[in-house]
């Protein structure tokens, strides 16, 4: 296991899925995210728990995608990359007190994308916030969407169904039963409206998201880009380049609505994914304790 820290926030983090096992914030003594039994667990455990998801987030519909013929993992879908992604144990290239980096390469083989690709990650500390970055290289366009599929429970109680959320979206992606992209609907009205401050239970328990056990869905940001969690004593404030966040409020995890993850991505439809020879992303996490 590896470790970064500064005087707000000491991080535990692994080459297994080049994952972040633990966030540990000094000030209120507490650790915020869902950290698995080992640090190899990242590479076996259903949850993706902190994991670097690679070389594609999300869900690939029918597991096909341009000309790519992706491994079928998720009910006739691909999910995270398909089964050998997440297998992956990185190299760490460098290290500071503050600052770690990991790289992978990939052969066109290895997760059905028809491109050699170098992967980097970096997960750095800036006073009370975790930056991310990713970088993809590869030898042609190939498909891409890297992401850090982190958890959190702010109160570390038994769930985040008291916890709020606000986000800068005004449309969000409705799911199929499969939990594949169907269509994008205006959130103004429906249990998807995070515009302001309110709790997650609201949504939990509607109806309407009664099939995925809560919310499992892609939002497209707008405005500042900015997902906002709340605790009793801790504010969370994420943004990141990407078009889209993924919500899932854990209804498949097995102590279910435990933790809330936030995941920034493409939106999730075949035809609006990125296919590139040089991929970027930029991830931040503030924690405010008040």
């Amino acid at each position: 296991m590896d470790n970064i820290e500064n005087d707000y926030i000491k991080l535990e983090c692994t080459p297994y899925s080049a994952a972040i096992h633990s966030i540990y914030l000094k000030e209120i003594n507490r650790n915020i995210t869902l950290t698995l039994e080992s640090e190899k667990s990242h590479s076996t455990d259903p949850s993706y728990s902190g994991n670097t998801i690679f070389p594609f987030a999300g869900r690939i519909k029918g597991a096909k995608i341009r000309d790519l013929v992706l491994d079928n993992n998720d009910n006739g879908n691909s999910l995270h990359g398909g089964k050998n992604a997440r297998k992956a144990v990185f190299k760490k290239i460098e290290q500071t007190e503050d600052k770690i980096t990991y790289a992978l390469v990939r052969e066109k083989d290895d997760d059905n994308i028809k491109a050699k690709c170098a992967y980097t990650v970096t997960f750095g500390l800036k006073e009370n916030r975790l930056l991310i970055d990713f970088e993809m290289l590869s030898d042609k366009n190939t498909l891409s969407d890297m992401t850090s599929h982190l958890y959190f429970n702010l109160d570390q109680g038994k769930t985040i169904e008291n916890h709020e959320m606000r986000i800068d979206s005004d449309r969000v992606v409705i799911n199929n039963s499969d939990h594949s992209a169907k269509e994008i609907i205006e959130v103004k009205g429906t249990p998807f409206d995070f515009r302001e401050y309110k709790e997650l239970k609201s949504a939990i328990e509607s109806k309407d998201l009664k099939f995925s056990n809560g919310i499992n869905n892609a939002f497209i940001l707008s405005g500042d880009k900015t997902v906002c969690l709340k605790g009793r004593d801790v504010e969370l404030k994420a943004k990141s380049d990407s078009p889209a966040v993924v919500i899932y409020t854990g209804g498949y995890l097995k102590n279910r609505n435990s933790y809330v993850a936030i995941e920034f991505e493409d939106i999730p439809f075949n035809d609006t994914r990125t296919f590139t020879n040089h991929f970027r992303r930029h991830i931040e996490f503030e924690f405010n304790i008040f």
